[in-house]
Order: structure tokens, then C-alpha cells, then sequence
């Protein structure tokens, strides 16, 4: 029999296992170890982040040979008191969120460079050519001729050509502002303070034991011992591939995190392309004309106003407690009795002020638990969605904020701004709409946001007036009344197919383009 040679399409899925509660002479030993592999995690990214280094974090067995080859590691051993393999993975660890800062600064350098007017296209294409191969960019950095030579004819050739179509000015000043800009945005190495809670451990590192997998054994900072763990539930996936520790401190216990993949649906059946509006009083606006997650507001701003009154109660206690803490401060090297007997009642006041006003469990269990309530009731609202309207393209706004976007510090929207910003849920929005379309097999694309609900999707004319409970409602001089949120939703359908209003194309630019229309 032949097998089928369509390839098995499959999706990523973190599947999650809890041990039971630590005792405190492992909890203490576990804890010190995730803090020393978070420590050795945080030097290699800071030893790393810098531009010398772009071409070495995209080749971490080279590095990690290289540390090797060098000595070093017996230092690390020594210095942070695990495993050899502990800070192999720590500086796995360290290349990867390296990777995806400097991915995530493309991104922001892309983005500046389009809003820049003043560039002519041939020297934008050039900037943007540079940023899509890393050698390129690190070329363009540090004038390295050796990192040219070594890449292949025909990008060598794409780069001769780009260079050729701008003027020797142009082409100096493209090299010089990617510059500017890569310097001013990177990131720096800072100190860290908070303390690391997740390790990775790879299969020689750990085993399942038991009679139905329900214990877990996980290397210790010591060589040939293991902590044995209880877990909640014994394990039913595969016992190879790496794992994702956690270490809760407040429940001392650990997360057990591993990725798998797993098969899409076979029964859904694609229909047509699907623009959608996400919204916070309606959580999905369809350009069919249905929405779904209806009165999401209801639901979310009775716990934003409870949450915002909780945290306003407390705020006199941290201003009591910072004041402690600076009195003790004043008082950190007291030899007069007196003063010593001022520091005792100082310290006795800051624990009992700890333990009975700025306990955190509480808060972090109702705040997890609101958050649960609101993740359900947006996968209920996409996955109904998803059901009736069987789309194979889901086209969607990219609402990924910038601090260009948030108000000027000082001006009287500022507090409301951020406050709105702290709490908006169009991010756990997006973030489940795309794991449901990797899921479903659907495509997903990403589009210019820019004024697609004050346009009106059919004549192209400005909307007059906004109103409705939630503004939800909008006025067309030629159309009449309609709702404003799916008529955005058909204008990002829209904009899809729309060859001049692209992804980064600036606002102001984007309004032109609509106006012109109207006129024309």
C-alpha cells in the first residue's frame, strides 16, 4: 500500500502537568538553582546582545563550542553551582530571546523608516533589503567585508543592484541612518531583578517513573542525584524532547510545560475570506454582517473599576511602607542604643505592615482567575464564530501598540490612556485568534488599521457623526445609517487586495489616499 504523499498538516500545543507541594528542603534547593540559572542566563544575554555579536547568537553550537573549547564552562560551574548541561541550556535560552530582539527591532525599524517621508523608495527598498538577512544588516553595521564574501553570488548581486539604483549619497545616507537607528532602539544590557521562575531541561535531564507515569525525577545542581517529584496526574505524552520547568513560589510547586504537535481538524470545511473588527464592547465584528462576543464590556469593566479600587485602598500602605524602609536605611549602621532600639521597632513595624496589608496571593488568585473567565468567554466567542462562518482567510487589523501610539506624558488623556491600555484584551484577542486558525487550517492576515471604521466600505465617503451606547453606530451622507464596526470590518476586508494601502503605510499618508478617492 502507498503511502500518501500529502504532508500531515499539524499545529504547536503546550500541554501542562503539576507536582504536588514541594517539601521545604527541596523547594529551598530548587529555588536557588532556578535563581543561579537565571543569573547565568542574564550575563550571557547581556555578554551577547551587542552588534559585535548579531552573526554568533544565530549559531549557538558554534558558541556553546566555543565556550567550551576556551574553558569557560568549568568557571560557570564554579561560579553559579549546577551542571555543565545548566549553562549550555541557559545560554540556549539567552540566543533565542537575542534572536527575537533583534527580529522584534526589524520589525520597529521597518516601521520608522516608512513613516519617514523624507526617503526615496529605491532607498527604502535598499534599508529594508538590509534588515531581511541578518549578514546583511551586520555588513551594513560594521563595514565587514569577509561577512560579504561569505554569502552566496546571487545575494551578493541582488545587493549590487539595489546599490546601483540610488545615488552615492542616497546609498551613504541609507547606511548611515540603519545605523543611527539600530543604535538608538537595541537593546542594552541591564541589571535584572526579578527572580527567574523556568528552566529547560532536555530528555537526559529528567525521566517519568511509576507504575502509570505519575512521578517525575529531574536533575539536581549536584551530578548523578534527582529531585523525585509527585505529579498531580500521571504524564500521557511522549517521554522524549525537551521539557519547560516552572517553579511556582507561591504554591512551591512546579509546571511542567512541553511542546507537542498535534494534527488540525480534518472535518472543518473552508469557506470564503472573512474580514474582521475586534472590538471591546463587541468582541468580533464580521464584514457577513454578524458579530459575536456581544456585551464583552459588561463583563469586563465591573472588574477593571473593583480592580482599580482594590489597588487605590492599598496605595497608602506601599507609601507607609516606603517610608519604613527608608527610616531603616538611615538607620543600616546604628551603634547608639537608642538607635538600635528605634531600627527593632522600625523592623517590627515593616513585618507586621507585610503580613497583614500588602500580601499579594490574594490579589494574584482573583486576578488569575478573572483572566481564566475572560480567556473562555473569547475562545466561546472565536470558535462560534469559526463554526458559522467557515472562513478560509481571516483578515484582520494589526493593533500592535507603539509608544508613539499612547498619549504625551503630561496631557489630561494620559491616566485615562494608559489605564485603558493596562486592561485591553485585544491582545489575548489576537494571540487566541491565531492559535484557532493554526488549529483549523486557516489563513490569517494582517492589515493597515488606519481610519477603516470612518470610511463608508460602499461609496467610499467620510462618516458625518458617531452614536449609540457604544458609539457603535455612524452616519453616511450617501448610505444612510449603518454600524460602524462592521463597516470596518469590510474595509479590512478590503484591504487585503489593496496594492496602496499597505501594512506600514503611515496614517497620515492612508487618509490622503482615502480622500483622493472620494474626490476622483
Amino acid at each position: 500500500m502507498k503511502r500518501s504523499s500529502k504532508p500531515i498538516k499539524s499545529y504547536s500545543k503546550t500541554v501542562r502537568a503539576y507536582s504536588l507541594k514541594l517539601d521545604e528542603d527541596t523547594y529551598t534547593k530548587l529555588d536557588q538553582l532556578f535563581i543561579n540559572y537565571g543569573k547565568c542566563r542574564n550575563m550571557f544575554l547581556n555578554q551577547y546582545c551587542g552588534i559585535s555579536h548579531m552573526l554568533d547568537v544565530k549559531q549557538y553550537r558554534k558558541l556553546r563550542d566555543q565556550i567550551k573549547g576556551s574553558k569557560q564552562n568549568k568557571k560557570y560551574v564554579a561560579k553559579y553551582n549546577f551542571l555543565d548541561k545548566h549553562w549550555c541550556y541557559a545560554l540556549s535560552d539567552a540566543c533565542a530571546n537575542i534572536n527575537s530582539m533583534w527580529s522584534n527591532l526589524a520589525n520597529q525599524i521597518r516601521r520608522v523608516v516608512q513613516a519617514n517621508e523624507a526617503i526615496d523608495k529605491d532607498e527604502r527598498h535598499l534599508i529594508y533589503y538590509l534588515l531581511s538577512i541578518r549578514e546583511l544588516w551586520y555588513y551594513a553595521l560594521t563595514n565587514n567585508q569577509a561577512v560579504l564574501l561569505d554569502l552566496s553570488h546571487g545575494l551578493q548581486k541582488h545587493l549590487a543592484e539595489l546599490e546601483e539604483a540610488v545615488t552615492p549619497k542616497q546609498r551613504k545616507h541609507a547606511y548611515s541612518y540603519l545605523s543611527r537607528l539600530t543604535r538608538r532602539y537595541k537593546y542594552t544590557p541591564r541589571k535584572h531583578h526579578s527572580l527567574n521562575k523556568s528552566m529547560t531541561y532536555d530528555e537526559s535531564m529528567y525521566k517519568f517513573t511509576g507504575d502509570q507515569l505519575e512521578e517525575l525525577a529531574i536533575s539536581s545542581h549536584v551530578s548523578r542525584k534527582r529531585f523525585s517529584l509527585k505529579l498531580t496526574s500521571p504524564w500521557h505524552y511522549r517521554l522524549n524532547g525537551n521539557l519547560q520547568i516552572i517553579l511556582d513560589r507561591d504554591k512551591k510547586r512546579l509546571e511542567i510545560h512541553k511542546v507537542i504537535k498535534v494534527r488540525q481538524k480534518k472535518e472543518y470545511q473552508a469557506g470564503t475570506k472573512l474580514g474582521i473588527d475586534k472590538g471591546l464592547a463587541t468582541l468580533v465584528s464580521c464584514s457577513s454582517g454578524r458579530e459575536y462576543g456581544k456585551g464583552f464590556s459588561q463583563f469586563t469593566r465591573p472588574e477593571i473599576e473593583q480592580e482599580s479600587q482594590y489597588l487605590a485602598r492599598r496605595n497608602p500602605y506601599y507609601g507607609y511602607r516606603y517610608q519604613l524602609k527608608k527610616k531603616l536605611n538611615q538607620l543600616k549602621n546604628a551603634n547608639i542604643p537608642k538607635q538600635i532600639i528605634k531600627k527593632k521597632q522600625l523592623t517590627r513595624q515593616l513585618n507586621k505592615l507585610n503580613a497583614n496589608n500588602i500580601g499579594h496571593k490574594r490579589k494574584d488568585k482573583r486576578h488569575a482567575s478573572y483572566h481564566a473567565c475572560l480567556e473562555s468567554k473569547i475562545n466561546h466567542a472565536i470558535k462560534t464564530m469559526i463554526k458559522l462562518e467557515t472562513p478560509s482567510l481571516i483578515v484582520k487589523e494589526d493593533l500592535t501598540f507603539t509608544k508613539e501610539k499612547i498619549a504625551k506624558k503630561g496631557s489630561k488623556y494620559e491616566r485615562q490612556v494608559r489605564r485603558t491600555l493596562s486592561s485591553w484584551t485585544k491582545g489575548v484577542l489576537n494571540e487566541r485568534l491565531e492559535y484557532y486558525c493554526q488549529q483549523y487550517g486557516i489563513d490569517f492576515k494582517d492589515v493597515n488599521p488606519a481610519y477603516t471604521s470612518q470610511y463608508c466600505p460602499n461609496c467610499g465617503r467620510h462618516f458625518i457623526v458617531r452614536f449609540g451606547k457604544h458609539n457603535e453606530k455612524t452616519l453616511c451622507p450617501n448610505c444612510g445609517e449603518m454600524d460602524c464596526n462592521i463597516a470596518a470590518s469590510k474595509n479590512i476586508l478590503a484591504r487585503a487586495t489593496d496594492k496602496e494601502i499597505t501594512l506600514y503605510k503611515p496614517y497620515k499618508k492612508v487618509k490622503a489616499i482615502l480622500d483622493q478617492r472620494i474626490a476622483s
